[in-house]
């Protein structure tokens, strides 16, 4: 039988996770994402966003959502494919899949021209620790 955790664990994992991300970045590239989050970056940088101290609200049901409208220039253009979650040490922690319509963050667009601006509303980004 697997371990089970519960909603207090999952919070307190999620806001842990939150909170390190805190003043950290995110950035919008092109292509495959690396297979690993310790693999270097790939693909061209079309967007960043650095996060304010506050970035994440508190957990809840295990999920950490995005406080703040992050909005910004676009300094290349491309097709946004996967985004990076960096700490304010640029170590990446979490990265996924973006597309128009799909993806781990859905972009009303995901053709990027530059120079243009792209922006990922409050509550539109979540991190989320499942409970077993």
């Amino acid at each position: 039988m697997a371990t089970r955790i519960s909603i207090l664990l999952a919070n307190a994992i999620a806001d842990s996770i939150g909170t390190s991300l805190n003043s950290g970045s995110i950035e919008i590239r092109t292509g495959a994402a690396p297979a690993a989050t310790t693999d270097a970056d790939s693909g061209t940088l079309l967007w960043s966003f650095t996060f304010d101290a506050s970035a994440f609200d508190a957990a809840a049901a295990g999920v950490a959502t995005n406080q703040e409208v992050w909005t910004g220039a676009s300094v290349a253009s491309g097709t946004a494919a996967h985004f990076r979650v960096k700490t304010s040490g640029a170590v990446v922690n979490a990265q996924g899949t973006v597309g128009s319509g799909s993806g781990d963050i859905d972009l009303s667009s995901d053709v990027v021209v530059s120079p243009g601006v792209i922006t990922i509303g409050a509550g539109n980004f979540s991190i989320t620790v499942p409970q077993v």
